[in-house]
């Protein structure tokens, strides 16, 4: 709820930077107008409500409802997701020289109405750990699960985008893509990023992550707290002191004006649930857009030297 509230406060300063670029607020159409409440009302959790990125290996909830749109799109079951799905190796994946090797993956969809326009795009790059060790399956079967939980949650808004995509004269429509970084890859451990971007037809889109570091040898989900040899307390308190003593540092470095704010929004964070990941001997931690700062902040980061173990 904090996390609402800051953003619609300081959403006026993202809006204010928009009109300083352009000179004018562009003229909205009633399907643009439509579009823009429905996009800002889903932008400010979309980073945790599109993947549950911390519980993938769980059952879907209960209840959901089915496609609405199944007769128009050619919908399949996921076991018929192979026909729309374009494999393709990438042998920069691997960066270290005794990491696994890991293959680029990537399914695609497009929602068409029955007159052929599309009114929704949605791609989703992950990896594939190549081999038959006990890490490698650990791995797949995490992002095959993640890649089930993500295509449900990409097609519950089809039957808005197919109402306001309908209305429009151009070919703008939705879209959620997803790609991935591969952070670090060696002997020791896996740090992989997926970076999603969704647009819903508002002033911008919204991005976010996720992100797992895995343990090489048994592709086991490592956590921060593990790696810095300290409790998931006392990473908590850690990470929020080094926010608060950057903006103690430079205010105007990207985070909302008010400090009390900013210490606010961080108690809310957990950033034990995979706000983090592997580069360089350090471990990154991340803050979503509007979380500490407005959408021009984009992931605000600190991080912690993996030899500051306790």
């Amino acid at each position: 709820m904090k996390k609402k509230l800051l953003a619609k406060r300081y959403g006026v300063i993202v809006m204010a930077a928009a009109l300083t670029i352009t000179g004018s607020a562009p003229a909205l159409s009633a399907a643009d107008s439509k579009a823009n409440i429905l996009a800002q009302a889903a932008q400010i959790e979309v980073s945790k409500m599109q993947i549950l990125a911390k519980d993938a290996g769980d059952n879907s909830r209960a209840g959901e409802k089915s496609d609405p749109d199944k007769a128009d799109t050619n919908d399949k079951a996921d076991a018929d997701d192979k026909a729309d799905t374009n494999d393709k190796a990438d042998a920069d994946d691997k960066t270290g020289t005794e990491g696994i090797k890991l293959t680029k993956k990537t399914f695609q969809r497009d929602y068409k109405m029955k007159n052929g326009k599309v009114y929704k795009q949605i791609s989703f790059e992950y990896p594939e750990a190549s081999g038959d060790s006990e890490a490698a399956q650990t791995i797949n079967s995490l992002y095959k699960k993640l890649l089930r939980k993500w295509k449900k949650a990409a097609k519950q808004n089809l039957k808005d985008a197919k109402e306001i995509v309908g209305e429009r004269e151009d070919d703008i429509c939705y879209t959620d893509e997803v790609s991935y970084e591969v952070m670090n890859n060696d002997e020791n451990y896996i740090s992989i990023v997926s970076l999603g971007y969704v647009y819903e037809l508002g002033a911008h889109g919204m991005p976010y992550r996720y992100s797992y570091i895995f343990d090489t040898a048994t592709g086991k989900k490592v956590s921060a707290a593990k790696l810095l040899g300290i409790s998931k307390k006392q990473l908590n308190e850690k990470v929020r002191s080094l926010y608060l003593e950057q903006f103690d540092k430079d205010p105007e470095s990207g985070f909302y004006p008010s400090r009390d704010d900013v210490q606010s929004a961080l108690e809310d964070l957990d950033f034990n649930k995979n706000l983090y990941y592997l580069k360089d001997g350090k471990i990154y931690f991340y803050a979503d857009p509007y979380v500490v700062g407005p959408y021009a902040a984009g992931f605000m980061e600190v991080s912690i030297d993996l030899e500051e173990k306790a």
